[in-house]
C-alpha cells in the first residue's frame, strides 16, 4: 500500500487473492502453533498469538486486537505468520499457501509473510517514483528484515539498524542504532547530508 500521510488517503493498494480467508482458515486449523496477524487497509488484527510474536514482534503486532476471521474489517493486504519452529512455517508453502497466488517470504527465521504477487517494497518504490516523475535511485530506505531488501536496489542508501540479523546488516550501506536509540533520526540526518553534498557537487 502507498499511503499519503498529509492527506490521510490511500493512493494505491494491492490486495491478497480472494481465497485468502480459506487459506487462513486452513492454517488456523492445521498448525495450532502458528500465530496469525492480518493487515487490512483498516487495521491490524490478531487471529492467534504465540510466544514468538509476544517476545520478538513489534509493538503494533503484539497489541493487535484478537478477533475471528469474520470480524476482520477492510481489504486484506498482508499476513504475518510466526512459529518457534521454522520448519512448520516452511511446510505451509505449497500445501496450503499457493506460490502461484501469493508471495510467501521469510522476513526472519521465525517470521514469514504472505503478500500479493508482484507487490514487494522495491517494486512499490518504483511505482511511486513513476507517479512523482522522480529519477532512479531517488530514495533512501531502511529495514531490518529480508522482505526489506527489495528496496535496496532502488535506494540511494540503505540503512539497517544494528539490532537486525547479521545477514541483513552485512548488506547495509550504513548501520544505524536500533529504533529505541533513535536510529531513524540518524538515518534522516545522514540522508539530508548526502543530498546536500550531492547538490553541492552540481
Amino acid at each position: 500500500m502507498i499511503y499519503d500521510f498529509s492527506t490521510e488517503t490511500i493512493l494505491w493498494k494491492r490486495l491478497l487473492n480472494s481465497d485468502i480467508i480459506d487459506v487462513l482458515d486452513g492454517i488456523y486449523r492445521a498448525e495450532p502453533s502458528v500465530s496469525i496477524t492480518v493487515y487490512s487497509d483498516k487495521s491490524i488484527y490478531m487471529l492467534r498469538t504465540n510466544q514468538t510474536i509476544q517476545e520478538h514482534g513489534v509493538y503494533e503486532d503484539r497489541t493487535a486486537p484478537a478477533c475471528t476471521l469474520s470480524e476482520i474489517d477492510g481489504d486484506l493486504l498482508k499476513v504475518l505468520l510466526t512459529c518457534e519452529d521454522p520448519d512448520v512455517l516452511e511446510r505451509l508453502r505449497g500445501s496450503i499457501i499457493s506460490p502461484d497466488l501469493y508471495e510467501y517470504t521469510a522476513s526472519g527465521k521465525k517470521f514469514y509473510e504472505i503478500s500479493p504477487k508482484d507487490a514487494d517494497k522495491g517494486k512499490t518504490l518504483l511505482r511511486l517514483a513513476g507517479w512523482m516523475n522522480l529519477p532512479e535511485h531517488h530514495f533512501f530506505a531502511a529495514g531490518d528484515a529480508a522482505t526489506d531488501l527489495s528496496m535496496k536496489e532502488s535506494a540511494e542508501l540503505f540503512f539497517v539498524p544494528e539490532t537486525a540479523p547479521a545477514d541483513i546488516r552485512k548488506l547495509a550501506d550504513i548501520i544505524i542504532p536500533g529504533p529505541l536509540e533513535g536510529g531513524m533520526a540518524q538515518a534522516f540526518e545522514q540522508a539530508i547530508q548526502f543530498v546536500n553534498r550531492h547538490r553541492g557537487n552540481g
